[in-house]
């Protein structure tokens, strides 16, 4: 059995292991009072603006009626990992802004592999 830390670093990379590891965190949250689709959608661009893009985050998700669900993970891959600190930075902001209602959020989890981040199952 190979794992990680057995593993070339050239490999680690490319499987997204060990150091390379991404984490990432799904987000739900309610748009509130949009009237049609174009506010909706101005809306969902000022929370991907201030948010997610300001903070040098992606986010991949879909919605339907004003809520939106979907995973947040670090837009520079091997630079700015995710972290609690930057996951409370998008629920923050959700909090915060009186057209949103944010409505849960996962734990850090591992993007590629979809399971939750080792270390934070050992600090719990």
């Amino acid at each position: 059995l190979i794992t990680g830390e057995t593993m070339r670093k050239r490999l680690r990379k490319k499987r997204h292991l060990s150091e390379f590891q991404e984490l990432g965190f799904e987000v739900t949250f309610q748009i509130l009072g949009f009237e049609d689709s174009d506010q909706e959608m101005d809306r969902l661009f000022e929370f991907l603006d201030e948010a997610i893009e300001a903070n040098a985050m992606y986010f991949g998700g879909s919605g339907k009626a004003g809520r939106w669900s979907g995973v947040v993970y670090s837009l520079n891959r091997h630079g700015s990992p995710m972290t609690e600190d930057r996951r409370e930075l998008v629920t923050s902001w959700l909090r915060a802004n009186n057209e949103f209602e944010f409505l849960e959020a996962s734990d850090l989890f591992d993007v590629w592999y979809g399971e939750l981040c080792s270390r934070l199952r050992q600090t719990a």
